[in-house]
């Protein structure tokens, strides 16, 4: 029960970042008023819109490379607790200021957490984990992050900005209290650091006074052994050219479907449509859906193939934003809840496929060695694309309406399904040696 535990701790962190990055969802809408709502005592501009959604992603950006050194060196435990410093300051500025620039720093360093998390949780969970239970307590991490969406719909629609950011900052400093009150370092770190008595006592409270320590112990070490030498992007543009592409355009295509500028702006579209449609009701529905269909794709991505699922998805997500984006351009009214059905639909498409699929493959497609590397480029691409999306997004509105933003987005379905029809193999079930057949049949083996 304790590995269980210490799992939902940590996960706190993604709770916590996607509240920081879905925080513009309820507050923008306010700051665009003239009320006593509104902090700034004036509405934003466009710019200013657009600027507060995307800093964010810049953060984000930054996060990973300033996160994997420390991680290395302090330990991942110490790690989480450092980066979730900045997301703790972020909220407590975002409740308390009343200037733009104030804002702009808020979400840059909530960005440094919403960034650190892909490169602490995943390896923390990872190395106190057993093979059994793996996979199991990997999903956590995308479960919280879906909670952290809905909590974030759901309070900012009722509370303003102080009490929303206010109470925001209780996961992350129960998190904190809990990593340095209880929860302890992963076995592998302490064991990189010659500290095998103490990796030992660390076990034995994840898995158990009755567990074999001494003999996960040899495991650890044997691991540590069979490390791989570090590469370089030329040789890994040289050697796994296809798979580099396929992972890329992958997640670049993740982007855009505009996932970020949809979750950062949810409301702000919801109060788009026509009267009769609550913004913030819809957009409790929408986190409600997130997390529905996050846990469905859980326990159906193992069952279907890769191509199939992105197959089924990239249609799923034409399908849904091209109707949302004419629902716009029709500027109709009969029909108010017409635009949740659609974002609920593009919700359940891009989550099974587009969405999951990426990343499975990032860790499918790739040999041992040229892993990291591979990951650092293509996560860097998309956020970059990100950060472009989203920052463009408000604009693009304002100057060629939002029916003609959702059709672009729309397309990214066509592209995707194009691309995997044409490019990407199916690798539900193959061994790292058959893949690597598949994506260069001149080679036989695995260099």
């Amino acid at each position: 029960m304790f590995l269980y535990f210490a799992t939902c701790v940590v996960n706190l962190m993604s709770f916590s970042a996607t509240i920081g990055l879905t925080w513009t969802s309820s507050a923008i809408p306010r700051l665009k008023r003239s009320d006593d709502s509104n902090p700034l005592g004036r509405e934003i501009t466009a710019d200013e819109e657009s600027l507060l959604g995307s800093l964010y992603i810049v953060g984000s950006i930054v996060g990973p490379f300033l996160a994997s050194p420390i991680t290395s060196r302090l330990g991942r435990k110490l790690t989480m607790v450092i980066f979730t410093l900045p997301t703790i300051a972020s909220f407590l500025l975002e409740a308390f200021v009343d200037e733009m620039a104030l804002y702009y720093l808020a979400r840059v360093l909530g960005g440094l957490t919403g960034g650190c998390i892909y490169t602490t949780i995943p390896i923390y969970v990872a190395e106190i984990s057993e093979s059994s239970n793996r996979g199991a307590l990997a999903a956590f991490f995308g479960i919280f992050g879906t909670l952290g969406n809905l909590f974030s719909y759901a309070l900012g629609t009722y509370v303003d900005i102080k009490m929303f950011s206010l109470i925001s900052l209780i996961p992350p400093t129960l998190m904190i209290a809990c990593l340095l009150g209880c929860v302890p370092e992963t076995p592998y770190h302490l064991v990189a650091k010659g500290d095998d008595e103490e990796a030992i006592r660390v076990l034995r409270k994840f898995r158990g006074k009755g567990c074999d320590a001494h003999g996960e112990l040899v495991q650890i070490k044997k691991a540590f052994e069979c490390k791989q030498e570090r590469v370089g992007f030329g040789e890994l543009i040289r050697d796994s050219k296809k798979a580099l592409i396929i992972a890329v355009v992958g997640s670049s295509l993740q982007q855009f479907t505009g996932i970020y500028a949809i979750q950062i702006y949810l409301q702000p579209i919801f109060e788009m449509a026509p009267e009769g449609l609550d913004p913030g009701v819809a957009t409790i529905v929408i986190g409600v859906a997130k997390v529905i269909t996050f846990l469905l794709t859980v326990l159906t991505v193992d069952r279907l193939g890769r191509r199939r699922l992105l197959l089924t998805s990239s249609i799923g997500v034409f399908v849904s934003l091209g109707s949302l984006g004419t629902f716009f351009l029709l500027e109709t009214e009969r029909v108010p809840w017409f635009p949740v059905a659609c974002l609920v639909a593009f919700v359940v498409a891009f989550n099974f496929g587009m969405g999951s699929v990426p990343l499975i493959l990032l860790g499918e497609l790739f040999p041992p060695r040229f892993k990291s590397p591979a990951a650092v480029l293509a996560v860097t691409v998309s956020q970059l694309l990100a950060f472009l999306i989203t920052f463009a997004f408000p604009l693009l509105i304002r100057s060629i309406g939002i029916g003609s933003c959702f059709w672009i987005f729309a397309a990214s379905g066509l592209i995707c399904f194009a691309f995997t029809y044409a490019l990407i193999p199916e690798t539900k079930g193959k061994t790292l040696l058959q893949i690597q057949e598949l994506l260069h049949p001149e080679k036989k083996t695995i260099t």
